[in-house]
């Protein structure tokens, strides 16, 4: 029984990470839905901040370990 503990406690640390990687992830998912709730549901022209948005929030969503790496020696 232990052993299915450890197995999904190693499944949550790979999944969620601490609590900080999960805030970046959410903060990416909401700017990229940020993002594509402007392109998709606005009537304007401007592509430009749409795709910025889309873009930072893919990035923040994908690359949550590395961003979170480099602001910890920061703080």
């Amino acid at each position: 029984m232990d052993e299915v503990f450890d197995l999904v406690e190693l499944l949550g640390d790979l999944i969620l990470g601490n609590s900080s990687t999960l805030l970046v992830r959410i903060l990416g998912i909401i700017v990229t839905l940020a993002g594509l709730g402007l392109w998709l549901l606005t009537e304007s022209e401007l592509f430009v901040l749409p795709a910025i948005l889309i873009v930072v929030g893919l990035f923040l969503a994908a690359f949550t370990e590395v961003l979170v790496a480099f602001a910890e020696p920061l703080a």
